[in-house]
């Protein structure tokens, strides 16, 4: 999440250079996350507006002859309100949310990101990443969080329980872990900590409620599956891949 706000930064940064240099106006949208910028009292409530003030601000000193205007859009109305702009031809010049249709970039409505990164750029970012916006041979998404919020795909491991157990977490990391593997770290590092007979030290945690749902989705992928076939055109959740990842999971679970 730290990241976030530079890649954000940047993202402006590219937007203004291939503008007119001429007085021009950047709209853009941006669902309310609680960001803290810079300097924010840490004792200061976040109201979710504190993040897209500074970032407009930061990029207009930068450019004094561009004006950013953010529009804060709740997760709920998001997509109806960006589908409404898209249709009267209101949208904004780029947008951060909860949405992304393929179908915007077929149908030509989105600008590719590729011509904007030079080949040391591309090095910057994983390809998991990039793959989110990928269509049709182009990028049409800049990637802007690799998190473990719900929003990613990230596992973040505690070194020390690794150790701990006799487990080379390095080795993981370097080289990643089969599935099969995985099951048997999780196996070493449950245990009863307290040496009362029962077991209260678990190796994985996972998001609860609507988060839950990001977590599923990457055992899913991980088997082969998918929740729609290329074309997005039929649901396939009840693929044998898919079928597989979901019984992982309750199996993990139980």
């Amino acid at each position: 999440m730290k990241v976030g706000w530079k890649v954000l930064l940047a993202l402006l940064l590219l937007v203004g250079t291939a503008l007119f240099s001429a007085k021009i106006t950047i709209t853009w949208w941006i669902n309310p996350w609680r960001i803290a910028p810079p300097g924010h009292p840490a004792d200061k409530p976040l109201t979710g507006e504190e993040f897209p003030k500074w970032i407009s601000e930061e990029f207009m000193k930068l450019h004094p002859d561009v004006e950013v205007k953010y529009v804060l859009v709740t997760n709920q109305e998001y997509a109806q309100k960006l589908a409404a702009a898209i249709a009267t031809k209101t949208q904004p010049d780029f947008f951060k949310g909860p949405v992304w249709d393929s179908r915007w970039a077929k149908s030509g409505l989105l600008e590719p990101i590729d011509d904007y990164l030079s080949p040391e750029d591309w090095k910057d970012f994983y390809e998991q990443c990039l793959k989110a916006g990928y269509v049709d041979g182009k990028h049409y998404m800049w990637p802007w969080v690799y998190g473990t919020n719900g929003m990613g795909a990230t596992m973040l491991l505690y070194t020390p329980d690794f150790e701990k157990a006799g487990i080379d977490w390095r080795k993981i990391v370097n080289e990643g872990w089969t599935m099969e593997e995985f099951v048997e770290v999780c196996k070493k590092l449950t245990w009863d900590s307290d040496g009362d007979g029962q077991i209260d030290h678990y190796a994985i945690g996972l998001g609860a409620k609507s988060d839950m749902v990001h977590n599923v989705l990457n055992f899913i992928y991980a088997y082969g599956g998918r929740l729609t076939n290329e074309d997005e055109t039929e649901v396939i959740l009840n693929s044998p891949e898919a079928i597989a990842g979901l019984q992982f999971v309750l199996d993990l679970i139980e």
